[in-house]
């Protein structure tokens, strides 16, 4: 390759390194100044902290290629860029990790645990199948029993299942399937209490949050009677796009696009429904669960108004709780503000289902 054309292709990818940080700040900065919101805008942002990656990589090839002044300043830029968008301001590689806090009022998790393995196929074998069953569930107990748990938000389980993990810890439930049909084998969410735990479910009821689909209320106090809160269950429905429709076909990309932005349209509906049925709710609250959508999307730039999500602050790592290919977080624990002091929040990497859970360590504000 002659002189000229390997200095032609590095000023090439110069002004496009420029042009792309540009444009891509750009967006970011007016999404999240509310100057402009949509959900489109949103699915865009998702994918910008791996664009800035890609960036990266670019501008060091770059600067390898050719190491002069200019090529080092738009590496230096490239680098800074991705420190701060992989880093306190997104996925919070640099915070340091909070210790787990004796004084804490609350510990919890919520976690889809994809059935459990009850979606193992027949096909497999029956002695297959049933070692999957009690590998799933083994591994849930173990997880549950080691971070003693105050309170568990199941989503994706079902009465069988919750009947299962009674037999191996002593817990008190309250579920709903997601249609209310009274099915004990279909899916549906739970809110648990183990035998150690010093709250107790006191009033549980279903909520519609669309249609005939469900979310779990339940208000939790304190067996002494000194202190409860309320705590919504939810989860949101998905997109259900299948493995065969992740390719780079154009129309499998439209039909994903199409698909996912309906979804987050559903979503709002939904944040909509949840917020009129908490609005007359007067004790502490949280809302948890699986909302099958990543921290740009407009439900959760409306819930930031008046709760916290206790990741950004407290977290450490990517936090993703889910792999599309790519990592996405879709499973949160919001807090009302005012009301909570957080401790501490952790993604744990248990290889218990296709979501891992999320933990939390709480305080009420007294």
């Amino acid at each position: 390759m002659g002189e000229q054309v390997k200095r032609s292709l590095n000023l090439f990818f110069f002004r496009f390194n420029i042009t792309m940080i540009l444009v891509l700040g750009s967006f970011d900065l007016i999404y999240r100044f509310g100057f402009y919101q949509s959900n489109l805008l949103s699915l865009f942002l998702v994918l910008v902290p791996h664009i800035y990656t890609l960036l990266f990589f670019i501008a060091l090839a770059l600067w390898l290629n050719h190491r002069n002044s200019r090529n080092l300043v738009l590496l230096s830029i490239c680098s800074l860029i991705v420190i701060m968008t992989w880093g306190p301001f997104g996925f919070n590689f640099l915070q340091k990790k909070a210790k787990s806090q004796s004084n804490a009022h609350l510990k919890l998790i919520t976690w889809n645990v994809g059935r459990m393995g009850e979606l193992t196929p027949d096909s497999m074998g029956g002695a297959y199948k049933q070692a999957i069953l009690d590998q799933k569930l083994q591994c849930v107990v173990d997880l549950l029993v080691d971070k003693k748990v105050d309170l568990i938000a199941f989503q994706e389980i079902s009465h069988l299942r919750i009947k299962d993990l009674k037999k191996k810890l002593e817990m008190k439930c309250r579920f709903t399937d997601y249609f209310g049909t009274n099915d004990q084998s279909v899916g549906g969410i739970a809110i648990c209490i183990p035998h150690w735990s010093a709250w107790q479910l006191a009033i549980t009821k279903n909520i519609k949050i669309l249609d005939r689909w469900r979310s779990i209320f339940s208000e939790v106090q304190q067996q002494d009677g000194s202190m409860k809160f309320n705590l919504l269950n939810v989860h949101l429905t998905s997109p259900k796009i299948q493995p065969n429709e992740l390719s780079l076909d154009q129309k499998d990309l439209q039909k994903l696009l199409y698909k996912t932005l309906n979804t987050l349209e559903i979503h709002d509906k939904q944040y909509e429904n949840i917020v009129k049925s908490l609005s007359s709710f007067q004790d502490p609250t949280l809302i948890v669960g699986d909302f099958n959508s990543p921290p740009e999307a407009m439900i959760h730039q409306k819930l930031a108004e008046g709760w916290t999500d206790i990741w950004p602050a407290f977290g450490q790592g990517m936090g993703a709780t889910r792999y599309f290919v790519l990592p996405f977080r879709i499973d949160y624990i919001y807090a009302k503000k005012d009301q909570w002091r957080v401790h501490q929040a952790e993604v744990i990497s248990k290889d218990c289902s296709d979501h891992f859970p999320v933990y939390g360590e709480l305080s009420l504000i007294e």
